[in-house]
C-alpha cells in the first residue's frame, strides 16, 4: 500500500471509531420513553355531545343517528332513512316541545312497538311558557316545584348527602397530603442512602420516578372521575327486572321529577290524593312499546357515559334490533323574547333613548355650512409638480434633455454646423461661436450643454439660465 492509501485507511478507521463511541454514548445516556398526551376533545366530539354513545352502540352493531331537530316525528323519516317500529328514540331537551300533532304521531309509533326514552328537563324552556308537557301529563309526571323541594324529605336527604360528600372529599384530601408527605420523607431517606451506590441506581431512580408519575396520573384520573361522576357512595341505585343487582347512576346534575302514584288511592274515602314520589328513572309499557323517563339524559353525554353503569343502562334500555335515534332539541326562545321577559322596562327605556337620539340628530343648529368648490389646477402647477417629482427621483438629466436637444438642432440648421464632429472633434469651434454670441465663459457653456452630475438646486437653476440665454441669442 502506498503512503496515501495508508493515511486514508487510518482516517476511515478513526471516523468509524468516533461514530461508534457517539452511538454508544447515546444508547447509555438516552432512554426511549412513550407518553400519552391528552389533546382534549376532537372537533366532532365538541359539535356532538353524544358522539361517545353513538360510537359505543355502533361497535356493538346498533346503527345510530344523531339529529338536532324533531322533524323525524313529523315526516317519519330523515335523509331517506325511515322510522321503523323496532327503532328507539331518545328525546333530549324535549320538555314542553311536543305539540299535539307530534305527540299523536309519537304515541301511534310507540304503541306499534317503538321504544321511547325521554327526560323531564329542558334548559331552553323557562318561566315564559305556561303550557304543560303532553307526554309527562299522560303518565302523571311533572317537574318538582319549589314547595316540594323545600319540604320534601328526599331533598333534605340530598342536602345531607352533599354535606357528607364535602366532608369525605376534605378527609380524602388530608389523607392524600399525609401520604404525599410520607412518600417525600421516604424518598429523601432513600436518596441519602443511595448516594454511594453504583451507576445502576440511576436506572432505578428513573423507574421510581416513572412509578410516581404513574401514581400521580392515576390520582388525577380518579379526581377527574369523581368530578364528572361523583363518588360511588352517592350514586343512585335503580333496580332493573332483567338484572340481579341494581345499576348505579349519577343524577346529581338535575333534580328528580315528581310521579303521582294512583295505585294505592282509595277513591271511596275523602282522602283520595295520590302519593308524590320523587323519581329519577321510571319504566312504563305503552301498547306494544315501552317508555322510559329520566331526570337527566345527559348521563349518556361524552363526559359522563363512562360513569358508573351509564353505558350498560343505555345498552339495556334501547331496542338492539333497530336503529337508535337521538333527537337533540335546540329550539330556544329568541334573544328579544328573553330580554322582553326579563327586563321589559329596560328595553322600553333603551327604545325611548334611541328615539330621542334620532330626533336630536334630525335637528340642525346654526347656519347651513356651504362647501366651496376649488378651481382646477393650472398647467404650470402640473409642470412644476412633475419637475419636483423628477428632481426627488434624481432624474435631473431628463429636465435638461429637451432644452439641450433644441439648442443643438438650431445650431446645426441655422448656423451651418452639420459636420462639426468630423471637422471639429473637440467642439472648440462651437464653443468659440457661442462665447462670441452670448458673452458667457466657455466653461459655463460647456457645463450647461454637457454636465450630468447636478445635485444642487442652485446649480440646476444656473444651468437652465445659461441654456435659456443661449437659446435666445441663436
Amino acid at each position: 500500500m502506498t503512503p496515501a492509501m495508508k493515511r486514508i485507511s487510518i482516517i476511515a478507521l478513526a471516523v468509524i471509531l468516533l461514530i461508534a463511541l457517539v452511538v454508544y454514548w447515546c444508547m447509555t445516556q438516552f432512554q426511549w420513553v412513550e407518553e400519552e398526551i391528552d389533546n382534549g376533545y376532537s372537533k366532532a366530539a365538541i359539535q356532538n355531545d353524544f358522539l361517545a354513545a353513538k360510537l359505543f352502540l355502533q361497535k356493538h352493531g346498533v346503527p345510530v343517528s344523531v339529529v338536532k331537530n324533531q322533524q323525524l316525528l313529523e315526516k317519519g323519516s330523515w335523509r331517506n332513512i325511515e322510522l321503523k317500529p323496532d327503532d328507539t328514540i331518545i328525546l333530549v331537551n324535549a320538555y314542553k316541545t311536543l305539540d299535539q300533532d307530534r305527540y299523536n304521531r309519537l304515541q301511534d309509533w310507540v304503541e306499534a312497538g317503538g321504544t321511547l326514552i325521554a327526560s323531564s328537563q329542558n334548559p331552553f324552556v323557562g318561566s315564559h311558557t305556561t303550557e304543560n308537557d303532553l307526554l309527562l301529563d299522560d303518565f302523571n309526571i311533572e317537574q318538582a316545584p319549589k314547595e316540594f323541594e323545600e319540604k320534601g324529605d328526599f331533598f333534605e336527604e340530598l342536602s345531607k348527602d352533599l354535606k357528607k360528600k364535602e366532608k369525605e372529599i376534605k378527609e380524602e384530601k388530608e389523607l392524600e397530603e399525609k401520604d404525599q408527605a410520607k412518600e417525600k420523607e421516604k424518598t429523601k431517606e432513600k436518596e441519602q442512602k443511595n448516594k454511594e451506590a453504583d451507576k445502576n441506581e440511576d436506572i432505578k431512580k428513573d423507574k421510581k420516578e416513572s412509578i410516581k408519575e404513574n401514581s400521580k396520573k392515576k390520582a388525577e384520573i380518579k379526581k377527574d372521575y369523581q368530578r364528572r361522576c361523583g363518588s360511588k357512595k352517592d350514586a343512585v341505585s335503580v333496580s332493573f327486572v332483567s338484572e340481579d343487582k341494581p345499576l348505579a347512576f349519577d343524577f346529581s346534575r338535575e333534580q328528580a321529577f315528581i310521579y303521582y302514584d294512583y295505585d294505592d288511592v282509595d277513591y271511596e274515602t275523602e282522602e283520595s290524593d295520590p302519593k308524590k314520589r320523587p323519581e329519577h328513572l321510571l319504566y312504563f309499557d305503552w301498547g306494544d312499546g315501552a317508555v322510559t323517563f329520566l331526570s337527566d339524559t345527559y348521563i349518556w353525554s361524552n363526559k359522563r357515559i363512562d360513569c358508573h353503569d351509564h353505558a350498560y343502562a343505555l345498552w339495556s334500555l334501547v331496542n338492539l334490533n333497530g336503529r337508535v335515534w337521538i333527537l337533540v332539541n335546540q329550539d330556544a326562545p329568541s334573544l328579544s323574547a328573553i330580554i322582553w321577559h326579563k327586563a321589559p322596562y329596560g328595553l322600553l327605556a333603551c327604545l325611548l333613548a334611541l328615539v330621542l337620539w334620532l330626533w336630536s340628530k334630525s335637528q340642525t343648529l346654526g347656519p347651513v355650512f356651504i362647501r366651496q368648490t376649488l378651481a382646477r389646477r393650472s398647467l404650470a402647477e402640473h409642470l412644476y409638480a412633475t419637475g419636483v417629482l423628477l428632481w426627488r427621483k434624481f432624474q435631473s438629466p431628463q429636465l435638461l434633455m429637451v432644452l439641450r436637444k433644441d439648442i443643438v438642432e438650431v445650431l446645426e440648421k441655422h448656423h451651418l454646423f452639420p459636420n462639426t464632429p468630423e471637422n471639429d472633434p473637440s467642439g472648440q469651434l462651437r464653443l468659440d461661436f457661442l462665447h462670441e454670441l452670448t458673452g458667457l465663459p466657455q466653461d459655463a457653456i460647456k457645463h450647461a450643454l454637457f454636465a450630468e452630475n447636478i445635485h444642487e438646486p442652485q446649480d440646476l437653476a444656473k444651468v437652465i439660465a445659461h441654456l435659456q440665454l443661449i437659446r435666445k441669442k441663436i
